[in-house]
């Protein structure tokens, strides 16, 4: 799934002049109450522009609200998202689509982190190599770790053949 968002005007704009009269969504998810928010999403998407749009592989494109309200302080808002995804309609549903997206941003929000040592699995891992930051993926971090060290060894493994 690619978001459309302003670095890609004209794709958005395509989109988003689509999406402008639409009508009742194809799933509307119920309210949720998550991190002290009460969230809905609903979804539209449609194959209508793939013979338009020039985007590769196109299989569906979509458009998301997402609706929220603050339990604390009562603001209430609403976002809408749109996006293109190679997935058709018959690999993947509104419904999937909507739930690819959910996972997605909790992926971005909670697994993603920055720098060049990693407190994970509870060991400490350090990658020498690394001169810049790059985004590195705890999950799979942990994995890496527990296969070169065969579990949960008190020591601390390289990355990259650095010895730490």
């Amino acid at each position: 799934m690619f978001t459309a968002k302003e670095n890609q005007p004209t794709l958005l704009a395509d989109i988003r002049l689509f999406f402008e009269e639409r009508t009742a969504p194809d799933v509307r998810e119920p309210f949720t109450l998550e991190h002290g928010r009460l969230e809905s999403r609903a979804i539209w998407s449609t194959t209508a522009l793939n013979d338009y749009l020039s985007f590769p592989h196109l299989g569906q494109v979509f458009a998301i609200e997402r609706q929220t309200s603050n339990k604390k302080t009562g603001e209430e808002s609403t976002e809408m998202v749109y996006g293109v995804t190679d997935h058709t309609p018959q690999s993947a549903d509104a419904a999937r689509l909507l739930a690819f997206n959910r996972d997605q941003w909790g992926v971005e929000a909670h697994h993603y982190i920055r720098g060049r040592e990693v407190r994970e699995c509870g060991k400490v891992v350090v990658n020498r190599e690394v001169d810049h930051d790059l985004p590195i993926n705890r999950i799979g971090l942990c994995i890496a770790y527990r296969s070169v060290s065969g579990g949960s060894s008190g020591a601390i493994k390289p990355i990259g053949g650095v010895e730490v």
